[in-house]
C-alpha cells in the first residue's frame, strides 16, 4: 500500500486500494450467499476512470491488494475486468455463506492455537520462529494422487489450506506466514510469481 504512494498516480492508487478494502471488509462480515453474475461472484465494481487511473494501474493496485490481504482467503485469484471496470470477485467455492463461516471458524481456531505459542516479551525473531514452526508442524505439502503434481484447488493456495485441510502448496505456506506476521505486527512482504 505504502509503495503505491511512490507512483505519479500514487494517491489515486491508494484511494482505489482503500475502496477495495471497504468492499472486502463489508463482505467479510456478510452472511450473504452470492449469486453468479456472468460466472463471477462480484462484491465490488471499480471504474478506474473514477480514480484517474489507467486499467494497468488499476490492475497493479489489485495485485498489491490481493497479495497483501491473506485474511481475505475467499478473493478470486484472477483479475476480472469489464471495460475499464475492475470487479472484485469471490472464488466460486466461497460463494456460500455457510462455507465461509466454516472456514472462518477453522481460521479462528488456528489463530488461537498459534497465539498460545507467542508471548508478549518474545523478540520478533522468536515470534517468527514460533510461527514458522506452527505452520511447518501443522501443514503438509498438497500433492495430487500421483504424489508429484501440486494441488490446484483454491484452498491449497490460501490460509484455509492450513486452517481447514492441514495441506497446502507454497502459496498457502506464504500466505499463512504473512497472516500470522500481520497479527503479530511483524513487517512482512510476500512476493508473487504471477
Amino acid at each position: 500500500y505504502y509503495a503505491l504512494g511512490s507512483y505519479s498516480s500514487g494517491k489515486n492508487m491508494q484511494k482505489l486500494y482503500k475502496d477495495f478494502t471497504v468492499a472486502a471488509e463489508d463482505f467479510f462480515t456478510s452472511n450473504e450467499n452470492l449469486t453468479s453474475d456472468d460466472n463471477y461472484y462480484v462484491i465490488g465494481e471499480f471504474d478506474v476512470n473514477d480514480y484517474s487511473l489507467s486499467l494497468d494501474e488499476g490492475k497493479a493496485v489489485w495485485k498489491v491488494f490481493y497479495i497483501s490481504n491473506p485474511a481475505y482467503y475467499w478473493l478470486d485469484a484472477a483479475i476480472v475486468t469489464r471495460g475499464d471496470t475492475i470487479l472484485l470477485t469471490v472464488a466460486d467455492n466461497y460463494a456460500s455463506a455457510s462455507e465461509r463461516r466454516k472456514c472462518d471458524a477453522a481460521i479462528e481456531k488456528m489463530t488461537a492455537d498459534c497465539a498460545l505459542l507467542i508471548e508478549s516479551d518474545m523478540s520478533e525473531l522468536e515470534k517468527v520462529v514460533q510461527i514458522v514452526s506452527f505452520i511447518v508442524k501443522g501443514m503438509k505439502y498438497a500433492y495430487e494422487s500421483d504424489g508429484v503434481t501440486p494441488v490446484e484447488d483454491m484452498w491449497a493456495h490460501n490460509i484455509t489450506g492450513l486452517a481447514v485441510h492441514s495441506f497446502g502448496v507454497c502459496e498457502s505456506y506464504a500466505k499463512s506466514f504473512a497472516y500470522f506476521c500481520a497479527l503479530n505486527n511483524i513487517e512482512c512482504a510476500m512476493g508473487s510469481g504471477f
